[in-house]
């Protein structure tokens, strides 16, 4: 782990071409208002270009955003010479208070390859991608209870109880009785649209940072971007997230951060991390 002081634009030129297998980053979208005024500060257009060419040949690139800032930094990192690939919805379960009067309770994650990079694990547990979107139907509750009940009762007596089941679910039947492995419900493939509770909702642990994105939400975009022993840049780390993510799943990481307190904080969380994984072993 490299977590560096200094300014994001400064330190990433100290980098070699082609040493990095994914930036994942959450950089100042310009809109924020409070007591650090570098949070305010959007990115300049020649950081995506830095980060092209400290890039490996195949190689990604995730970037939180937010309008009206989003339009602009897009634009920066396509003619920087990525090419985009997917928009994720992140939904906090939560609002936050905006002067326009219309909460926010979304975030943006925008997805850009370099050359012919692949996604990695494309699954997560059932119940941490289809569960929580229940709450803001992202899936029809009454619609599942109804078929699952319906095909236990095909089951269980051979039949159908309604009349009116259609052709589909009878062949959904066919397919519970002709496969010859289990179906698995514990993991599922994930889409572009996922839900985590924001840090600043849970007691504990407590929250680093302003704007300090949850654990497992920067853990997926590192089991999706990458794998074991690659190298993951973050050139505005905050309190270290992304970094503790990397070391939880065995992923090297280089930080930089130009606030002394916040890279503090990181270097503790990501030392944490290190000992915990060791104690796993």
């Amino acid at each position: 782990m490299r977590l560096l002081l200094g300014d994001a634009h400064e330190l990433i030129r100290e980098l070699t071409d082609g040493s990095v297998d994914a930036i994942i980053t959450d950089p100042p979208y310009g809109v924020f208002r409070g007591a650090d005024a570098h949070l305010d500060t959007p990115q300049r257009p020649e950081l995506w270009q830095e980060c092209y060419r400290v890039a490996k040949r195949d190689a990604w690139l995730a970037t939180f955003a937010q309008m009206p800032s989003l339009s602009e930094q897009h634009q920066q990192i396509i003619e920087a010479g990525w090419r985009y690939v997917k928009h994720v919805v992140w939904l906090k379960r939560t609002q936050t208070p905006a002067p326009s009067g219309l909460h926010r309770s979304h975030e943006s994650i925008l997805l850009y390859r370099k050359g012919k990079a692949r996604l990695y694990d494309k699954t997560a547990p059932y119940w941490d991608t289809k569960i929580p979107l229940l709450g803001v139907g992202g899936v029809d509750i009454e619609s599942v209870r109804r078929a699952f009940a319906e095909l236990y009762y095909a089951i269980k007596h051979g039949k159908y109880r309604l009349k009116a089941t259609t052709d589909a679910l009878h062949q959904v039947h066919q397919r519970f009785k002709a496969a010859h492995n289990p179906i698995n419900f514990e993991v599922c493939n994930v889409g572009n649209v996922w839900s985590f509770l924001s840090p600043r909702c849970h007691a504990k642990p407590r929250r680093y940072h302003p704007t300090e994105k949850p654990l497992p939400l920067m853990e997926r975009l590192v089991r999706l971007l990458t794998c074991e022993g690659q190298v993951v840049l973050d050139p505005f780390l905050g309190s270290g997230t992304t970094a503790v993510a990397c070391a939880r799943l065995g992923r090297q990481c280089i930080g930089f951060e130009h606030n002394a307190e916040y890279l503090q904080v990181a270097q503790e969380r990501v030392r944490e991390a290190v000992l915990e994984a060791f104690d796993k072993l």
